[in-house]
């Protein structure tokens, strides 16, 4: 069978006997997949620990006949994660993401644009120079958007109002409705989210501007636990998942 080669980020990885590993990779020509590494349980001289989870390798695979796991021949590191493996609040911020991917896109679809976007947040994640909170709330707006889930931040989910034109500074969120919800229309619940209007402005920004700009944003405290929450909340309800990750970033978050 051909050789495939292509770039990834590990997603997952699982002991599979005495001495394999499976390792489930998000590529960028061929989507994710899942592949047999042998012997890398066992021994570093085959693959020298390039198969960390959130790194970013050169790999060289090949399909099997039947219905069995890919043959991971060859893993070269381009971008090992140092930074983040050393610090719990970096390695919740990734495995959040990477578990968000991991259980929203199938095996074998394509998604350069998601990979590039995935590439891109855990090298900066991993130079330290972001807060991590800022780059997580990028992450989820660009993906919640790859994904065809945007929120509605403009205009009232009802009446259609544009935001300028909403009574006062504080307004609602709505998971169901999927955006913003002005104060004249309906009653709101506890699973609709409090926020500002300068909170909604920041997240459109983040939205709209190119990813260096996005990122130089500045968010008070206030707007950026708004914020968290707002996205944090809609992944949930959007993707219809359990997220271990997330319950395990937020634990944290709170004895910090």
């Amino acid at each position: 069978m051909p050789d495939f080669s292509t770039q990834a980020v590990v997603l997952r990885s699982v002991d599979y006997g005495d001495s394999d590993k499976i390792v489930t990779l998000f590529t960028s020509g061929y989507g994710k997949i899942s592949a047999i590494a042998k012997g890398a349980k066992r021994s570093m001289k085959r693959f020298g620990g390039t198969l960390e989870l959130f790194s970013l390798v050169n790999v060289v695979w090949s399909r099997r006949r039947g219905t069995g796991f890919p043959f991971l021949k060859e893993a070269t590191a381009i971008r090992p994660p140092d930074r983040i493996r050393r610090n719990i609040f970096k390695t919740a911020y990734a495995s959040y993401w990477t578990e968000l991917i991991d259980k929203w896109i199938e095996k074998g679809d394509r998604h350069y644009a998601t990979f590039e976007l995935l590439s891109y947040v855990l090298g900066r994640l991993d130079d330290s120079e972001i807060d991590d909170s800022l780059l997580s709330m990028f992450f989820q707006v660009k993906f919640l958007a790859l994904c065809g889930f945007s929120p509605n931040l403009k205009v009232c989910s009802v009446c259609h109002k544009p935001l300028d034109a909403f009574f006062g500074n504080r307004l609602y969120f709505s998971r169901i409705k999927g955006g913003v919800v002005c104060s004249g229309c309906g009653i709101h619940n506890n699973r609709d989210i409090l926020l500002s209007r300068g909170t909604c402005k920041l997240l459109l920004w983040i939205s709209n501007a190119p990813s260096d700009k996005a990122l130089r944003i500045r968010f008070s405290g206030a707007s950026k636990e708004e914020g968290t929450r707002l996205l944090e909340g809609f992944c949930v309800y959007c993707f219809n998942k359990d997220f271990k990750s997330l319950r395990f970033l937020r634990e944290i978050r709170k004895e910090k």
